[in-house]
């Protein structure tokens, strides 16, 4: 089947036997070709770019569980707050129950105080230890690798 192209009547395929007859007579221009350095590792030595991605894999696994510990450590502290606060309240109400309940004077009273008051206090502890710890969600040494990377490729290309 024969294409035109444009207004011209000439066919795809006589143009294409133009082209190999000057490529075979050695009328063609020259026309030099540059490989970039990349793509010449890369047909000659895959494997290096395969180890290239690994260690990029291994690197953001690495971000990624320093970024999970963080998070994770923030969550146990937040939660651990939760409970403590409930329990503090849960024990408030029982020492208000029991102050109500009992007739007299209670022997040992001020542990109707201080153990609801302790676990509010470590409630809070737990809170504003939380809020001081930065939460480590950052990429940094990936962002400086893919940069060092970018000014290899650029010198690469520089004569």
């Amino acid at each position: 089947m024969a294409r035109t192209l444009g207004p011209c009547r000439i066919s795809f395929n006589e143009v294409l036997d133009d082209i190999s007859d000057r490529v075979l007579r050695g009328d063609a221009p020259e026309v030099e070709v540059t490989i970039h350095p990349i793509v010449h590792v890369a047909a000659r030595r895959p494997q290096l770019l395969v180890e290239h991605a690994k260690a990029y894999g291994d690197l953001v696994l690495e971000e990624g569980r320093r970024t999970l510990a963080s998070l994770v450590v923030h969550a146990v502290l937040y939660a651990a707050a939760a409970v403590l606060g409930v329990l503090g309240l849960v024990l408030a109400g029982v020492a208000v129950l029991l102050y109500a309940a009992v007739p007299g004077e209670l022997r040992d009273a001020w542990l109707l105080v201080a153990l609801p008051c302790a676990t509010m206090v470590a409630a809070g502890a737990c809170v504003i230890v939380a809020r001081v710890l930065p939460i480590d969600v950052n990429l940094d040494v990936l962002g400086r690798q893919v940069r060092a990377d970018i000014d290899m490729i650029h010198q690469a290309e520089q004569p």
